[in-house]
């Protein structure tokens, strides 16, 4: 049977290390991407946009279900529809 002879071993040992040190510092830059990025919505009309769907309003009441709108200005008649 082969085994690794000292020298290897604590080289096979380092080497995992470091894949799992990156892999860390991997998923940190992920997480840090992802929050400064903010999010993305498709707001879908079958068969086109209305005119009235094109107003700040609109949208805010079509992704209420989504986000929370209530800390900004105007939000009030989202709520009212």
């Amino acid at each position: 049977m082969w085994r690794a002879a000292p020298n290897e071993r604590g080289r096979m040992v380092r080497t995992q290390a470091e894949a799992v040190q990156a892999q860390q510092i991997r998923e940190v830059n992920i997480r840090q991407r992802r929050a400064e990025g903010g999010s993305r919505f498709n707001i879908r009309y079958k068969p086109a946009v209305p005119g009235e769907a094109i107003t700040p309003e609109a949208v805010m009441r079509a992704l209420e279900q989504y986000v929370d709108f209530s800390s900004l200005p105007g939000s009030s008649s989202v709520q009212d529809k």
